[in-house]
């Protein structure tokens, strides 16, 4: 099903008709090792770029397409433009994620935390920010908190099969701490923080009812 922000409707809309299926149709799968046409894709803006995110029509796999500014030729973009260089992005910000992820787990056991509660914390946010994140756009952690409400309301609940009320409580955990070691590393500013804290009591509610809407419906 394609997915689409307003703006990047008025984005694609500026594409001649076609041209359209020539972007579609050439790009590349880093797993397939060739062009191929992205299907079930979403597209969202990152400044004047129109970025496709989707799968493989050949083995499903992620593929994405980057459709540079109409500052451009727009006729150039099906000759110039690959998905490898988006493939890197996203390559290199997992790679980062992965180290981060390493130092939050060694700083969780430095808190004499046991191995299990370590494990589920650092699980929860690779998940966060290798699975939910980079599923709608390249974005550091430190920027990724402002996806949080999205996480629980929308999310876990229709995306995922193990989201509930206990799942959200143990990642609302996890997420405080993370965040508040990115402060400790300075890589989060003490006032964002603060906002994530406020979301979180303001709208945690909310995320838990969604599982009891859930229960109401099929208790029957």
């Amino acid at each position: 099903m394609l997915k689409i922000t307003k703006e990047a409707m008025q984005r694609w809309n500026q594409i001649p008709d076609d041209v359209k299926p020539q972007l579609l149709s050439n790009v590349y799968c880093s797993k397939c090792k060739d062009a191929v046409t992205i299907i079930n894709f979403q597209a969202s803006m990152d400044g004047n770029d129109l970025i496709l995110k989707g799968n493989c029509t050949v083995c499903n796999h992620n593929v994405a397409r980057l459709i540079e500014g109409p500052e451009d030729d727009i006729l150039e973009f099906a000759e110039k433009l690959s998905i490898e260089d988006v493939d890197k992005m996203f390559d290199n910000q997992i790679n980062e994620n992965n180290i981060l992820l390493k130092q939050f787990e060694q700083h969780l056991y430095s808190q004499k935390l046991v191995t299990k509660t370590v494990k589920k914390h650092v699980d929860n946010i690779d998940f966060f920010i290798n699975t939910f994140t980079l599923h709608y756009e390249i974005e550091t952690p430190q920027d990724a908190w402002h996806g949080i409400d999205m996480y629980f309301h929308e999310f876990m609940p229709n995306k995922t099969t193990f989201g509930s009320v206990n799942d959200t409580k143990s990642s609302i955990a996890s997420l405080k701490k993370f965040y508040k070691y990115l402060v400790e590393l300075k890589r989060l500013s003490k006032n964002d923080y603060d906002e994530i804290l406020d979301m979180i009591k303001n709208n945690k509610d909310e995320w838990f009812d969604v599982y009891d809407d859930e229960f109401e419906d099929d208790d029957w």
